[in-house]
């Protein structure tokens, strides 16, 4: 179930999502237990490549999206964005 505190904000975590923050990203979310919504999705739009991919984080659903000129972006609860962007920080 939805909480009703998932008010949400969008950051850009990177300008570029390279492995390492691929890497970090994961473990973030290992240490947040993160429950996968569903496999990510992969397309093309032009000359970008974009990945999306949801995970359940506090009862709150959470967007990642990977975009070539854009970089990893985060949509959701303003406390769970936070606390995945000090967990990638360290």
């Amino acid at each position: 179930m939805l909480s009703k505190s998932c008010d949400s904000v969008t950051v850009v975590l990177d300008d570029e999502c390279d492995d390492v923050l691929r890497i970090k990203l994961l473990n973030a979310l290992c240490q947040l237990g993160r429950v996968p919504s569903a496999p990510s999705t992969k397309f093309l739009a032009g000359s970008q490549d974009i990945e999306e991919f949801n995970v359940w984080l506090g009862g709150c659903l959470i967007l990642f999206e990977a975009e070539t000129y854009v970089g990893l972006t985060l949509t959701g609860s303003a406390n769970i964005v936070k606390n995945v962007q000090q967990l990638i920080a360290q």
